[in-house]
């Protein structure tokens, strides 16, 4: 199973490190230093650390999972043509939002539609596509499959973001899962904040008072 945990996951489960890292640290200098003596106490540091680890794995992650399967269920492939080529080669920009994951790239070109008369960015997060460093224009005129929500077609917007597609030999089959992913990541950010800090902030209580033990 490919591993699609997007930023709030993966923030989670750094959350969860951080906490165990004063502990580990108290640890260490306990079993090294003779000066100072060994007290089991030490191990009521890790449950906060564990308990966020937990509300993570089996909380977050799950949550995130069921919103990252439902945009995938809810897309259809259509097959359009290019009849032109806004890029003319693919760029690279960073992807998250307010700077959020600042190594995450997203890689797309954009293309236009004369039947949906709309641009189709397609785009691949983190992952550089295979078609990354070649000439891309001359797919002006050839057919695309592309997999979208047929709701977002109605929209009014004029260009529209796809993460699956497929011309010829190339397509995103293999990272379009964890790209939607990042995006649910992006749209859903102050959701996230909701989703990471207050569990946060009741296990650093939890720490702290284990400190006064």
């Amino acid at each position: 199973m490919k591993n699609n945990n997007n930023l709030h996951v993966s923030s989670a489960y750094g959350f969860s490190f951080f906490l165990a890292l004063p502990a580990i640290v108290l640890l260490l200098g306990m079993l090294f230093d003779t000066r100072i003596d060994f007290n089991f106490s030490v191990v009521y540091l890790f449950l906060p650390s564990l308990v966020y680890w937990l509300y993570a794995h089996f909380f977050i992650r799950n949550y995130c999972k069921r919103k990252l399967d439902k945009r995938i269920i809810a897309l259809i492939k259509i097959n359009i043509t290019v009849d032109e080529m806004v890029s003319k080669n693919v760029v690279s920009k960073n992807f998250n939002f307010l700077g959020l994951g600042a190594n995450v790239e997203e890689y797309f070109f954009i293309i236009y539609n004369k039947e949906y008369d709309k641009n189709f960015k397609i785009s691949s997060v983190r992952h550089k596509p295979d078609y990354a460093d070649i000439y891309i224009p001359e797919w002006e005129g050839k057919k695309m499959s592309i997999y979208i929500d047929p709701k977002e077609l109605e929209d009014s917007e004029d260009t529209l973001r796809v993460f699956r597609f497929s011309l010829g030999t190339y397509n995103l089959e293999n990272n379009y899962a964890y790209s939607i992913s990042e995006d649910i990541a992006k749209k859903g950010l102050f959701e996230g904040l909701f989703l990471l800090y207050p569990m946060l902030f009741v296990c650093v209580y939890l720490f702290i008072v284990g400190i006064e033990l």
